[in-house]
């Protein structure tokens, strides 16, 4: 296994209680979030996590469905097919051209 450090961006729901952006703040916490800032209603955030898991894409299938558990959070849509392309690009050999070569 091996960590990973990644963010899920949420957005929060308009027109919750200051107690209500406190149990979303306790939530996240809980599930291991390592940083986050929740001071308002309506808006979007990033929820920065480490996971453990054997793959990126499985670390983010866990912490998307972590916080999408977390009542008055709306996750945004996790697109694995994207982020796949992602890891086989960074992993990808790169070939070096000059531009007097093309």
């Amino acid at each position: 296994m091996k960590d990973y450090c990644f963010d899920v961006i949420a957005s929060v729901a308009a027109g919750i209680s200051v107690d209500e952006i406190r149990a979303i703040n306790n939530a996240l916490f809980n599930l291991g979030a390592t940083d986050y800032g929740i001071v308002e209603a309506g808006i979007t955030i990033a929820i920065s996590f480490i996971k453990e898991a054997n793959t990126l894409v499985e670390a983010i299938n866990l912490a998307h469905a972590d916080v999408a558990a977390v009542d008055n959070l709306e996750v945004m849509p996790l697109d694995v097919e994207l982020i796949e392309l992602a890891i086989e690009r960074q992993t990808a050999p790169r070939t070096r051209v000059s531009l007097n070569d093309i």
